[in-house]
């Protein structure tokens, strides 16, 4: 597993911004306090700004997580199936038709072995 960045500006840039915004909350969380705020609504509403300030610096970087996974693949196989109208004539057994037999040899277990060895299609 691995983390990478696709930001939308440059880094420093977007570093540079964070780093403005924060200065401006803190001038402004100063402010607040010498128009004697209480103290916690200020830390309160700091720490709000803070966590803004850290997810406008996510989304501008576009953290991007990825993995590998390596998966045994069987090879494919394809069974095609004749349904013209020669197929609708008797077969060789007694009251079936030429489709029904091989419906019935691919319903036996036919697949069922040829699906644990091929990806059947």
């Amino acid at each position: 597993m691995s983390l990478h960045l696709v930001p939308v500006l440059a880094v420093w840039v977007v570093l540079l911004m964070s780093a403005a915004l924060l200065g401006v909350l803190a001038h402004g969380s100063l402010t607040l306090l010498r128009r004697e705020v209480p103290r916690r609504s200020v830390a309160v509403l700091a720490v709000l700004r803070i966590a803004i300030v850290i997810l406008f610096a996510l989304v501008m970087l576009q953290p991007v997580v990825s993995y590998t996974r390596t998966v045994d693949r069987r090879p494919e196989m394809l069974v095609l199936i004749d349904v013209s109208e020669s197929m609708a004539e008797p077969g060789g057994k007694e009251g079936t038709t030429r489709l029904e037999e091989v419906k019935g040899a691919l319903g036996g277990g036919l697949v069922a072995e040829l699906a644990k060895r091929f990806e059947l299609r």
